[in-house]
């Protein structure tokens, strides 16, 4: 498994329990009248759930998976799931501490910070698929294209 798979994987996993330990925290101040439930976690929750844990082992999973670049394949570019990786991670963390910090705060920088952030996975995920694209084929193609030649 290449380097950079292992990192959206792991990554996604450690998601996964920060969501999880907000979301015991959403369920200790409902349910057990443990603090005060704020509103901005029950998003924050959700969001490091399905975009920080399911989206990003998605995304590793397809990008481990999916057929090689075609050989001499020029839109295959590598480095664009790096950058995308530091989008998503730094969208996720930004769109996270942005819902729970404006609970806390006045400023309406952090709801800027809330759309900038979301902003930036959803521009992520785009470059994302994009640079997938070309790895969406059948391996009869290659055959086809090797017959050809």
């Amino acid at each position: 498994m290449p380097p950079l798979v292992r990192r959206y994987l792991k990554t996604s996993f450690c998601f996964l329990v920060f969501g999880l330990l907000t979301g015991l925290h959403v369920s200790a101040a409902e349910y057990m009248g443990w603090g005060v439930l704020r509103q901005g976690y029950v998003p924050a929750h959700a969001h490091l759930i399905l975009v920080g844990f399911l989206l990003m082992l998605i995304l590793g999973v397809a990008l481990w998976m999916f057929p090689k670049p075609a050989e001499g394949d020029v839109r295959w570019k590598p480095g664009r799931f790096e950058f995308v990786y530091w989008m998503l991670v730094l969208g996720v963390l930004g769109r996270t501490t942005g819902e729970i910090v404006r609970e806390y705060s006045t400023n309406r920088a952090w709801g800027a910070l809330v759309f900038g952030a979301s902003s930036l996975e959803t521009l992520g995920v785009i470059v994302f698929v994009v640079s997938l694209w070309p790895r969406i084929r059948s391996p009869r193609e290659d055959v086809a294209r090797n017959v050809s030649r």
